[in-house]
This record gives structure tokens, sequence and C-alpha cells, in this order.
């Protein structure tokens, strides 16, 4: 519980565990002092920065002249956009701008982030650009397909999960484990269980459908 103390909007967070080890980290902070803003969009320059970072990419030095121009040389992310444009990370649009503003669909931001850490995906020239990349990320447990849509935008705390389970799978080089924390405590998850929440033991019983399948979503009863 200490790791997560820093914000006090992301202790009941989904995405808790990722945001407290990318803070841990120094890839991400709040957007005030105690707030972290889990559902605030991202933008395209602030998700390259966190890839980036996290990926631990040697950027090469920043050129002296814009290379799209909204990304003034002035401003904090043009050696990160910069150089990603470079490493052939991140292209801009069909109107020659980069948009960092912007914000990211979840696909957009899973493109990025397959590139960022270096996983090669094969694709089919036939199929639209978003297809091989979320058949590898489904097929992985790293982003499900069934969380979102073509047009979904990506959150803070949902890029943090998206960033941790890039670098886990590229660590592991195998498909993930995609069930929560909870799943892992030993014991009966239908008879009476215990969690520390405040500093308080919160007992609860938790009713997991008959029928339940991994590859399906259902209702729990707590």
């Amino acid at each position: 519980m200490p790791a997560f103390a820093a914000f006090t909007d992301t202790q009941y967070s989904w995405y808790r565990d990722a945001i407290a080890a990318l803070e841990k980290d120094e890839i991400i902070s709040g957007t005030s002092p105690g707030v972290f803003s889990p559902d605030l969009l991202v933008t395209r320059a602030e998700i390259l920065t966190m890839l980036i970072k996290t990926a631990e990419v040697k950027l090469p030095d920043a050129p002296t002249e814009s290379c799209f121009p909204d990304v003034a040389i002035d401003t904090w992310y043009h050696p990160y956009i910069c150089g990603a444009h470079t490493l052939g990370m991140a292209n801009g649009f069909e109107s020659g701008k980069f948009g960092p503003n912007d914000t990211v669909t979840a696909l957009e931001a899973l493109a990025f982030g397959l590139k960022a850490f270096g996983l090669e995906v094969e694709k089919d020239t036939k199929e639209p650009w978003y297809i091989a990349p979320q058949a590898f990320a489904d097929k992985n447990n790293i982003l499900k397909t069934h969380g979102y849509t073509l047009a979904t935008k990506i959150s803070r705390a949902k890029t943090a999960e998206l960033i941790v389970r890039l670098r886990d799978y590229k660590e592991k080089n195998a498909t993930l484990n995609y069930k929560s924390n909870g799943c892992a405590v030993n014991g009966n998850l239908g008879t009476k269980n215990v969690i520390k929440i405040n500093e308080k033991d919160r007992e609860y019983n938790l009713a997991v459908p008959s029928n339940y399948s991994r590859d399906k979503q259902y209702g729990l009863i707590i």
C-alpha cells in the first residue's frame, strides 16, 4: 500500500500497480501534488516520451531544426519526437504535421509501443495497418481486443498498464498472464476472503459464475 500513497486518486484504480511501477521508475508523475488524473487522455508527445524512457531507447542528437512544422525546437518534446522520427518509431500525418498535443487511440499507442520495444510484427500489406499489431497484442495478452474500439482514446492509467505489459513481454518473450493480482491468492474464491483496505481487514465473499470462461466477460457478485 505505501507505493500507492503518493496519488490519492489511484488507490482503487484497476491500473494502480502499473502506475506505481512507472512512478517508481520515474517514468511518470502526477498532474499536481498527490494527483495522478488517471482518466485524463494522453497526447502523442506524452506517450512517445514515456515509451522512450521505459524502453531505454538511445536517441540521436536532436536536430537543430524542427522535424515537423508543429514541433518547435524550444518545446520539451522536440528531442523525443524528432529522435523517434529519426529512428522510424513515429511518423507524422499526411498534412506533414505530427500533432504532438493530439490525443491517442489505444491502437496508435500499441503501434508506438511495439516500435519502441523493438517487437517486430509480421504484417499483410493487404490488411489495414492495425490488424497485425492488434492480433499480436491480443494473442500475447498485452492488450485484449474486448477492451477498446478503433476509436477508443487511451487514458493515462491505461497507458501505464500498456507500457508495463509491453515491457514485461519484452523481458519474458512469452505470452503474459492476464489475471489480476487477486487470482494469485491461495484459497477458494467461493469462500470467505480477507483483504486489507485503508489499514483495515475487510471480509468478503466472491461468487464466480459456474459457466465462467476466461475468454468472455462475466459479472461478479461481491
